[in-house]
């Protein structure tokens, strides 16, 4: 339940709120439910579901934010530039129950954390409907304390595109890339756990795939409500030959709702941190 609940927070992550940051209050408390279908892992044929009760947490300061993307820190900000700390997970295999990965060592849960660079580059004030550029960099960390390190890096830079109104919808167009140590961890297959359906196999850093996604969300009093989906091409990555990789794209989808039960009488600070966002 432990993984189950942090995968959730991971992926539900790709949903914003509806209501400008400025108007929303400090912080949040409330109770939700969620459900989530997604492969074990990117480039996999099993798909995974989950439905899960959650609880819903939101802190928004000045330079500390704490909502459904996840934990973010303000590092740098100007009108049109932002520096900030991203994050991610990788969700943790089972291989005994794979049928690709049968007889190898289990996928850990990772922590993908790092700089993110951001460029406003269009920005509607009057309807708060902007488009960015962002850049984050990620370092990939095993939070299996048995197996304690960091497995290479994760790059994704994309275009953000929100649109505020009724609902709130947000799009996001990307490449991904990751250094060898990433690709090997997840792709590479080594001399112990060579079989004949699975021959032995060295990955490269390089294109890791490209990344579409989309949001729709909304606001109605103490009732948030959201759904997203994402989609990645696999079919010209570098690790495109691995045995593995046993599907050249991958579809994870979602949905939200949550309860807010206390709120603060304190409105959340005013910064880029604050704002609705895409996966």
């Amino acid at each position: 339940m432990r993984n189950a609940l942090r995968l959730f927070y991971a992926i539900i992550a790709a949903m914003g709120t509806t209501t400008a940051h400025a108007e929303l209050p400090r912080w949040e408390l409330g109770l939700g439910l969620g459900g989530v279908s997604l492969p074990e892992y990117r480039g996999s044929d099993q798909q995974k579901n989950y439905l899960l009760p959650i609880p819903y947490m939101a802190y928004r300061g000045e330079r500390f934010v704490m909502d459904r993307r996840g934990m973010r820190g303000l590092l740098f900000a100007s009108e049109s530039v932002a520096l900030d700390i991203s994050g991610d997970f990788g969700v943790p295999v089972d291989s005994k129950k794979s049928d690709t990965r049968g007889g190898m060592p289990n996928l850990n849960f990772m922590l993908h954390l790092g700089p993110s660079l951001e460029f406003t580059l269009h920005e509607e004030r009057d309807h708060g409907d902007v488009l960015k550029l962002k850049l984050p960099a990620q370092a990939v960390i095993s939070m299996d304390m048995s197996e304690p390190g960091t497995h290479g890096w994760f790059f994704y830079p994309h275009l953000n595109y929100i649109i505020r109104s009724r609902w709130t919808v947000g799009t996001a167009l990307g490449a991904t890339f990751a250094t060898r140590d990433y690709h090997q961890y997840y792709y590479g297959v080594s001399a112990p756990y060579v079989t004949a359906a699975r021959p032995a196999y060295s990955a490269g850093g390089g294109y890791s795939g490209l990344r579409m996604s989309a949001s729709l969300s909304r606001r109605i009093g103490d009732i948030w409500l959201g759904v997203f989906a994402r989609y990645e091409n696999f079919s010209n990555s570098v690790y495109a030959d691995s045995p593995l990789k046993r599907s050249n794209y991958s579809l994870v989808t979602g949905f939200g709702a949550a309860w807010i039960f206390s709120r603060s009488d304190r409105p959340a600070a005013d910064t880029p941190l604050s704002e609705p966002d895409t996966m």
